[in-house]
């Protein structure tokens, strides 16, 4: 401070509050005019610095030469000059290299490798971004390792001493930029596809952002609630229910602050109220998929369960081989990768308490996570309403379809089986019936496949429920099964005529997200006519002819492409056989009855 007049200092000073507070009322035809002239001050000080260097070196003034050159690479990053901000950063950098370790400028080290780190990313080119950053980590650790001096923060070069904070701020504010630099890599690694490993980080980040009380209650929500579908995956769901549990408990001081958020829901509400009730809806739409996997999971073949988890378990293995062979793991500086796998601070027992996190193995505890998934639907549908949120409001009822679906793999009475498959078909076919397919094609198929689907599954309770009672089916019986049959019938169909061109021509070659699905509908509408109950000969015959026809077209299509076989492998063999067997069956009743 030896070299800096008091004029000097309140040019910086006057430079700061231009580009953090003044900036934010700039005028909107000239949004950086104030960061312009804070440039102007960064620049005319950092001019005298330069040539008080060239009078008498001194490291004291070559580190207030870098900390400028930082400064106005920000400077220049914001304005969104970005090549000019990178120079000045580049040489921030470098005029640094060998001053790392020092008190007065390591956190200004640590900030420019963030800042180089960001503008590659924007740049996307994540794995020189992933350099800066790595190296900004390893800085940190070699630091708080190696040297017993509390951090200076970025400004304290420029600061007099009676303006300095105490060492417990410093040493916070250091602490933040290192978790600066995890939320960072945390969204390097998920771009470069390290699911797991960007995970961890995110964690971490969230568990120092609690710990360090720096946090915005909405963000922080989000960000962890969006983190339990990453659990989910890796079916931990102690870990996931508490990420949402979490969320939940953090996005209630959003709503202690805005009390009105709860009363205007679905109303014309200011900017601010409508943010907050879009998150919290997304924040129950987290916990609706939680539920949704939370039941499956539990009904999921634990062969196919283990596969899953070997397969995640090889992928984090690879990730940590990678690292490893980068030298990232040293010893004792991989504490960053230990999940904290609690939020410890959070009281959490009441969010907790709203559904379980154990396996479901009865119908009374998959119905109290079904009531739990309902409510949160509620609360996602309060703002995603049909009227302005069309794919976001189909998107929920079709988890509202699925809740019900996996609700019905535990009912062990068929009846009520079907009637939980019919309540998904009146809430699918209220939304096809008020979409246009020329706006929303690809959901209108979505929809209608599913329909079709559902349908099939109700002819199946109800061939069971006839099965099973021992006895000729009544004409009552006899039509309600074939109604469903033609149900499901026509919405396959329509699925399949969603294909054809305006001419009415289907495509010779299917499209990849298409093959499955068209395959599928013609495999089991050669099932649905094959069991379709007719005392007349004829309509037999007629619809083992049609039955055929379906098997035939799956059979044909993998013959001329071959690769849509890998799709449909255990539909195409049976189809084989039908296409074998059907004609056999029908000559037999052609002379059963000649």
């Amino acid at each position: 401070m030896n070299w800096l007049t008091n004029e000097d200092i309140s040019s910086y000073t006057e430079s700061r509050t231009l580009s953090e507070e003044t900036s934010k009322s700039d005028p909107e035809n000239e949004p950086f005019r104030s960061k312009y002239k804070a440039r102007e001050l960064l620049q005319d000080l950092k001019n005298k610095i330069e040539c008080l260097i060239e009078e008498q070196p001194n490291g004291e003034l070559s580190l207030m030469s870098a900390s400028l050159q930082y400064h106005l690479g920000l400077n220049y990053a914001e304005t969104e000059e970005i090549s000019s901000g990178e120079e000045h950063l580049v040489r921030c950098n470098e005029k640094l290299e060998d001053h790392r370790l020092d008190h007065r400028c390591v956190a200004l080290a640590i900030s420019t490798l963030n800042q180089l780190g960001i503008i590659w990313c924007q740049r996307s080119e994540t794995k020189k971004s992933l350099e800066f950053l790595k190296e900004a980590k390893t800085l940190y650790q070699k630091y708080t390792h190696d040297v017993d001096a509390v951090p200076w923060g970025i400004h304290d070069l420029f600061l007099p001493e009676s303006s300095h904070k105490s060492d417990h701020e410093r040493k916070e504010a250091f602490e933040n930029i290192h978790t600066l630099t995890l939320y960072y890599l945390a969204q390097v690694y998920g771009m470069l596809g390290k699911k797991s490993k960007s995970a961890k980080l995110c964690h971490i980040t969230l568990k120092r952002q609690l710990e360090f009380k720096q946090y915005t209650p909405m963000e922080w929500a989000l960000h962890c609630a969006t983190l339990s579908q990453f659990y989910i995956t890796q079916d931990n769901y102690p870990l996931a229910r508490h990420c949402l549990a979490s969320a939940s408990c953090i996005f209630q001081e959003v709503l202690q602050k805005h009390p009105e958020a709860l009363e205007t829901s679905g109303e014309e509400v200011d900017g601010d109220i409508e943010e907050i009730q879009h998150r919290k809806a997304d924040i129950a739409r987290c916990w609706l998929k939680y539920c949704l996997a939370l039941l499956a999971f539990s009904k999921e073949d634990p062969a196919t369960s283990s596969e899953n988890h070997n397969n995640d378990e090889e992928e984090e293995q690879e990730e940590e081989d990678e690292e490893s062979s980068d030298g990232e793991e040293e010893a004792g500086r991989s504490e960053d990768y230990k999940i904290p796998e609690k939020f410890d601070s959070l009281e959490l027992g009441s969010w907790e308490d709203k559904v379980t996190d154990k396996i479901v193995t009865s119908f009374e505890e998959a119905r109290e996570v079904f009531l739990a998934g309902q409510q949160f639907i509620n609360e996602s549908k309060a703002y995603y309403l049909f009227e302005g949120h069309v794919s976001d409001h189909i998107e929920i009822v079709k988890d509202h379809s699925q809740l019900f679906k996996i609700l019905a793999q535990y009912e062990t009475d068929l009846e009520r089986q079907s009637k939980m498959h019919k309540r998904r078909i009146d809430m699918l076919t209220a939304i096809l019936d008020e979409l246009n397919p020329q706006f929303f094609l690809h959901i209108c198929r979505q929809l209608t496949f599913e329909i079709a689907e559902t349908y099939n599954a109700m002819v199946d309770i109800k061939t069971e429920i006839k099965n099973r009672s021992g006895t000729t089916p009544t004409a009552h019986v006899v039509k309600k099964i074939n109604g469903l049959i033609m149900k499901s019938i026509a919405y396959f169909q329509k699925f399949c005529d969603s294909l054809r061109d305006p001419q009415g021509v289907m495509p010779e070659e299917l499209e990849e997200n298409l093959i499955r699905p068209t395959l599928l509908a013609h495999f089991y509408m050669g099932r649905l006519y094959a069991n379709y109950l007719s005392p007349e000969m004829s309509d037999r015959i007629k619809n083992l002819e049609t039955s055929c026809e379906h098997y035939k077209f799956v059979v044909d299509y993998c013959k001329k492409f071959p690769e849509a076989s890998q799709k449909v492998q255990a539909e195409l063999g049976i189809c084989e056989e039908m296409v074998q067997f059907t004609p056999v069956r029908i000559d037999s009743l052609v002379r059963g009855v000649s």
